[in-house]
């Protein structure tokens, strides 16, 4: 397999949260989390990306678009890695009193893979395959997700506990599971403006095989990502970290 296709996979998997798996019973066996939350100010992110694929270091750029008039939004997120091509996922939905509605779900990079969302039925239609699942009421996407742990830290009236956990059912491109984010710490990411205090989340594997998911939100961004680290079992990393805010 050549360098290109190599980093291609990877950033297949490694953007924006990775891979999920299908749907099944056990996804569904712990609540949602629900709450206050409040809307994080749009923002445009720039991230510098580092990581590995198969032994092999790789560089690319990261932006995150978040666009919200309180009613709608859109958010983008970009990898690109220079020569071999880039990575897009997109989201856009509706905003309410408990967060985001996704309506919409694109994933694309070598191929364009689609989620359309409907809140009335609570269903969930992938394209091209046109099958079509259940979901629940309070289903995220990959990109979406990171808003609404925002707009949940946003509106706390007091400063997470280590332990506190968020319960996230989240929808990739082949189904969706119910994720939870354990709050570690409180710390600060090394940006090129200088330190930026976060709180430090990591996503609760499911099994010894699962991808560690570890998200630094800050207050200075109204809680969007500071940094994104995802390592996989064979050891890869991929490893987002904020450049310009």
């Amino acid at each position: 397999m050549t360098r290109r296709r190599q980093l291609l996979l990877t950033l297949a998997t490694a953007s924006c949260l990775g891979a999920v798996s299908l749907w099944s019973p056990t996804a569904t066996a712990t609540a949602a989390t629900t709450g206050p939350w409040t809307t994080p100010t749009q923002a445009q992110l720039r991230y510098q990306v580092t990581g590995k694929t198969k032994g092999l270091p790789y560089r690319a750029q990261g932006v995150l678009d978040w666009q919200t008039d309180g009613y709608r939004y859109q958010a983008h997120m970009e990898i690109k890695v220079f020569l071999l091509g880039s990575r897009h996922q997109r989201s856009q939905g509706t905003v309410g009193t408990a967060g985001l509605r996704p309506l919409r779900f694109e994933d694309e990079s070598r191929r364009l893979r689609t989620v359309v969302f409907d809140p009335q039925q609570l269903t969930a239609q992938h394209l091209p395959e046109n099958e079509v699942e259940t979901v629940p009421p309070t289903i995220q996407d990959r990109l979406s997700v990171f808003m609404q742990l925002a707009g949940w830290f946003n509106a706390a009236t007091v400063a997470p506990k280590a332990g506190q956990r968020w319960h996230v059912p989240v929808m990739g491109t082949n189904g969706f599971e119910t994720w939870t984010f354990v709050h570690r710490q409180e710390t600060a990411v090394e940006t090129t403006t200088g330190p930026m205090p976060s709180h430090l989340l990591e996503r609760e594997p499911r099994h010894p095989n699962d991808q560690r998911i570890e998200l630094w939100l800050a207050p200075q961004l109204n809680h969007l990502p500071a940094r994104i680290r995802i390592r996989h079992p064979n050891g890869d990393v991929a490893d987002q970290v904020l450049t310009r805010p």
